[in-house]
């Protein structure tokens, strides 16, 4: 986890107790930069959007495989909408397993399913 290093700012302006200006222009890159980290960091987590949306051409348990180096982040819980081929709603598709990286579904038949994922 990225920490923010306080900038001192002195107790009144220009009473040479803060810290110098070449200092606390290094501690705000590091910030900006630990930002920056936590950011990429997170962009690899699932977030409150669309995971993914994958077509699938056989009915049964079919496994879904988070790309790119994405997890399946334990406090988020998840949701899928599956559609035929004519943009119907499958009804009957089943979670049967999850993982870190993948989640299996029974599905009814052929679809394309689109998996959801919103904090717990």
């Amino acid at each position: 986890m990225a920490i923010i290093d306080n900038i001192n700012t002195g107790t009144v302006p220009n009473d040479g107790t803060g810290d110098p200006l070449r200092d606390a222009f290094v501690k705000t890159n590091s910030n900006f930069q630990n930002l920056n980290n936590q950011s990429n960091e997170n962009a690899n987590k699932l977030t409150n959007d669309k995971l993914f949306s994958e077509t699938k051409t056989s009915a049964g348990d079919q496994i879904f495989t988070i790309a790119d180096g994405g997890y399946i982040d334990t406090n988020y819980e998840y949701t899928f909408n599956a559609y035929d081929a004519n943009g119907f709603e499958v009804v009957g598709v089943r979670r049967v397993s999850k993982t870190s990286t993948t989640i299996t579904l029974n599905l009814p038949q052929p679809c394309t399913v689109t998996i959801n994922t919103k904090k717990s």
